[in-house]
């Protein structure tokens, strides 16, 4: 056994005369913003001492206090409410960190409790103070807080997994708080325990720990951060790169050589004279160096970095390069520009701004309104398949357009489809001639045609005025001529709630005005089934948006490349206002079933100068897809869904919510309505929906119905399949029905007739199940502040399934995360918005592990700095290399982003979070079969 005492420069002396011990406060706030003016009054002898979370002297979250106290001090606690009280919560700790009070939603009174203080000998120090620092390949400091008596505390430490009470354990003993800890042994894992020598030096009080760390091996840097070049226009063609160096391993390191690639070729770096840090980098730290060799990004495209170190007898040459993309975006200097999205973004890049992630993508839309591209199959919009994200704030920006050879200024235009909340969310153009420097909103001008709906706010927003559908949107650039750093960005912002599918983008250009110039607008087919051979009429709308008027117009299509179909239709005489002209001759498909159908509408007029938007590509069909879940809380009838007229979405008496419902009686018996088309119907989908029957005074009411029928029908034959056939339907029934019918292009048919009484008849939830094999459930923790509490916490994040979800914690909570858990297991149930539901157990305990790792490959997963104030490093070595993957959530359980880091045994890549709020955030790591979740705070 080895034994040794120490005697330490004293680095911090606690002890207070007169003063026995000290109580531990906690406070926590649930909303993570502070207590929002309230406050906690702790009188200790008629002493009084205040205590908040401000969320600026702290995380706004939870902070430990410490407060001094005497034998036998009679201790009262009161608390004044500030605004959200429901998230305040406290606890009080003895010196030996049993709980002595705990409260969630404190009722504010001047006495929420009060007790005498009884300071328990021979106590350890407090556990949240306990911390492990200054980490280096041979050493480590340890701090925590004393106690007022000075006493003796013993720091047991050897291995990972050592007996704390065997020969291999290292003991020292010490009267200091704070001390370093010399002689380890690098790249290996340690176990520290702390404790309090009682009267006899064989007698300690209980041990803090196992606290756990793993030294670093001694030679080790590698590049972490490219700060230079950026994504964005590179016309004059050269740049510097500046890349940011860190040293992981345990001793500083200085004079060593970095070089670089650039898309798998050599930067030509001309050592001695380049390339060379002379400076010192020290442990734990990242500095900045800078090329004198600079690169070319004048070729329009995405650039592949690979920076890195070469550092002799560097013991981890496997975290020594970083591998980073660049966008050098290309400026567009001739005209007319045209982006239909088509072949690929076109260079047009989303990004988050707020506290929500972005929802822009380019893709093919098919939400349940936006079911289509404005032209063709691509558009960008925010979320394909549904709506956008609440607290969003978004850009997708543009290109780089130089407008110096234009003498006069130009004219943009593109198609719009808007959906989002009236009043509160919406979309509004900027614009930037000075690179990106700075931004200004493009405000309407007498030019404008379709700006801005709603002029107080200068956004889109609600249906953009259009009526629900795509419009052509157009505005001439008032003095944007000659200017040669131009960019677009559309900002697109969302509240809280009352989302909807947002916004759609497609077939944006920019132009000379044409003094002639008749543009497309949409496309429609009144039977847009795509089954064997059908006869529809074809709708097309176009608009004018020049000075000349012309007397009529001549309007074509080829359907999938068939012979033109042409005739002479009316010209539009006010600039800006749509017509719509229906085709005389009937439109034949004649296609296979599940073909796609392409349709090239276009307008000419004579002396049109801007030929460029005269043409657009209607696909169709547009199936929706499965599955889905329709709950009427927008309050809109869904598209596509035929329902009857007298038929209205309300809550009526008796309903929870919003839902389609009719009245019926002896005047009026039949309440049937059809859905949209949804496929591709697959084995084991179900119909699920929600019937009830209520009076006109909200009671339920049974056998009112003759006869309740659902059935399924398919676009391309008359045949009809019957799921359900009720002569008795109950008052309150929730249905699953299995689906007979595998394909494309079902819908179904829902109907009720009357027999008895004055009743409300509604359909609420209805949807098709279809569920994933998991929902892809995740979790992290952070653990109780001792063996004894309950103040622990555990957050459940959801990779798969149709939101929104719910969630059943086996201790009652029913958001995304619990709270108040003790050292335990728990199981969550989560189901998603059509019933399909997965389960996982979460082990709470004092290391509070977030993982699903049992082989222990991401026990080194590393993030830093912690709490961080902008940048994320994150750092991981394996054991063998793994395909790798990182997510970032919020404390909402919304994913922010994701990084595809390939495959890979080291990993040094770094997180942006300085451009979201203050607050919890979840990085989610994954290498193979194994994952692991780290908290990281954001101030």
């Amino acid at each position: 056994m080895r034994l040794h005492l120490l005697t330490l420069f004293l680095l911090l002396v606690t002890g207070l005369s007169g003063q026995d011990c000290f109580y531990q406060l906690q406070l926590t706030d649930q909303g993570g913003d502070g207590w929002n003016g309230g406050l906690l009054t702790v009188t200790v002898d008629g002493r009084p001492r205040v205590f908040t979370l401000d969320a600026t002297n702290d995380d706004g979250a939870r902070r430990d206090f410490f407060f001094p106290v005497e034998n036998g001090d009679r201790v009262t606690v009161g608390f004044v409410a500030g605004a959200f009280p429901a998230e305040v919560g406290l606890s009080i700790l003895d010196n030996n960190d049993s709980l002595i009070y705990t409260v969630q939603a404190p009722t504010p009174v001047p006495v929420l409790t009060a007790f005498t203080a009884a300071c328990r000998t021979c106590a350890p120090p407090p556990l949240s103070s306990i911390e492990l620092y200054r980490l280096r390949y041979n050493s480590v400091d340890l701090r925590f807080r004393g106690t007022p008596d000075r006493p003796t505390y013993r720091i047991t430490y050897g291995e990972s997994g050592f007996d704390p009470e065997g020969e291999e354990a290292t003991r020292i003993t010490t009267r200091d708080t704070m001390l370093r800890i010399s002689d380890l042994l690098p790249q290996t894992a340690y176990e520290f325990y702390v404790a309090t020598e009682c009267d006899a030096p064989e007698e300690t009080s209980v041990r803090r720990g196992p606290f756990r760390i793993v030294t670093p091996i001694r030679r080790d840097v590698g590049i972490t951060v490219l700060r230079n070049p950026v994504d964005g226009c590179h016309a004059d063609g050269l740049d510097t790169l500046t890349v940011g160096v860190t040293n992981f391993g345990g001793e500083p390191q200085q004079f060593f050589r970095i070089n670089f690639r650039v898309n798998g070729e050599s930067g030509g770096v001309n050592f001695p004279f380049d390339g060379i840090y002379t400076g010192v980098v020290g442990v734990d730290s990242t500095k900045f160096f800078s090329f004198k060799t600079p690169v070319d990004l004048r070729e329009a495209g995405y650039y592949e970095f690979q920076v890195y170190t070469q550092l002799d007898g560097d013991e981890n040459p496997e975290n020594d390069t970083l591998t980073a993309s660049v966008v050098s975006l290309p400026v567009v200097a001739e005209f007319p520009y045209l982006e239909s999205f088509e072949d690929g973004n076109g260079f047009w890049l989303p990004q988050a701004a707020g506290r929500g992630p972005s929802s822009w993508a380019r893709a093919r839309p098919r939400g349940p309104r936006i079911d289509r591209a404005g032209s063709g199959d691509f558009a960008y919009v925010t979320n394909a398949t549904g709506p956008y994200n609440d607290d969003e704030r978004s850009y997708l920006q543009s290109p780089c357009f130089d407008f110096s050879g234009l003498t006069a200024d130009p004219s943009l235009s593109f198609l719009l489809y808007v959906d989002t909340e009236a009043q509160f969310d919406g979309l509004y153009l900027q614009a930037t001639t000075d690179g990106g420097a700075s931004w200004r909103r493009v405000d309407r001008n007498t030019t404008s045609v379709n700006w801005y709906n709603n002029g107080r706010r200068r956004v889109w927003d609600g249906d953009g005025g259009f009526g629900g559908g795509y419009a052509l949107v157009s505005h001439q650039l008032k003095g944007f001529a000659g200017e040669e750093e131009v960019r677009f960005r559309f900002v697109f912002e969302s509240d809280g709630d009352g989302q909807r599918e947002g916004v759609a983008i497609d077939n944006f250009r920019i132009a000379p005005a044409a003094e002639t110039d008749y543009a497309a607008v949409s496309a429609r087919l009144f039977n847009a089934a795509n089954c064997e051979q059908r006869t529809d009429t074809l709708a097309f709308t176009y608009t004018q948006l020049g000075g000349v008027i012309v007397d009529s117009v001549t309007v074509s299509y080829s359907l999938n490349g068939s012979p033109t179909v042409s005739e002479r239709a009316a010209a539009p005489r006010v600039i800006g206002t749509p017509l719509t002209y229906r085709f005389a001759d009937p439109l034949v498909v004649d296609q296979a079933v599940g073909t796609e159908n392409r349709l090239l509408v276009w307008v000419t007029a004579e002396g049109d100068g801007a030929t460029y938007n005269d043409t657009l590509t209607y696909v169709y069909p547009a199936v929706q897809e499965i599955p889905f879940r329709v709950d009427f809380e927008d309050g809109r009838a869904p598209q596509g869904w035929t329902i009857p007229a007298d038929a209205v979405i309300a809550r009526r008496t008796g309903t929870p919510s919003l839902a389609l419902t009719d009245n019926l009686n002896e005047q009026d018996t039949d309440f049937s309505f059809t859905t949209a088309s949804y496929g591709v119907v697959e084995a084991e989908d179900e119909l699920v929906f929600t019937l009830r029957i209520r009076d006109a005074d909200g009671n339920p009411v049974t056998d009112a119905l003759l006869d309740l029928t659902v059935t399924m029908g398919s676009d391309c034959d008359e045949e009809v399949a019957l799921l359900l056939e009720l002569d008795e339907a109950p008052a309150d029934s929730t249905f699953s029905l299995a689906l007979p019918e595998i394909g494309l292009g079902y819908y179904f048919t829902f109907s009720a007739t009357w027999a008895t009484g004055d009743i409300f008849v509604t359909f609420d939830d209805i949807g098709v199940r279809r569920c994933p094999e998991s929902l892809d459930l995740r979790f992290t923790t952070a653990p109780p502040s001792g063996i004894f509490a309950d103040d622990g916490t555990a957050y459940v994040l959801v990779g798969a399934g149709l939101a929104p979800y719910t969630y059943a914690w086996s201790n009652g909570d029913t958001s995304p995360s619990a709270d108040s858990l003790s050292v335990a297991d728990y199981r969550v149930t989560v189901t998603d918005a059509v019933g399909c539901s997965d389960e996982l157990t979460v082990s709470i305990d004092l290391d509070a592990v977030s993982t699903e790792d049992p082989n222990a490959i991401l026990a080194g997963l590393e993030a830093f700095p912690n709490p961080t104030s902008g940048v994320l490093e994150v750092r991981l070595e394996l054991p063998r290399a793994e395909t790798v993957h990182l997510e970032v959530y919020d404390a909402r359980g919304r994913r922010l982003s994701v990084q595809e880091l390939g495959r890979r045994a080291q990993v040094a890549t770094r997180v942006d979070l300085s451009r979201v709020p203050a607050g919890l955030y979840f990085v989610w790591v994954a290498a193979g079969d194994a994952a692991r979740t780290l908290r990281i705070l954001r101030r």
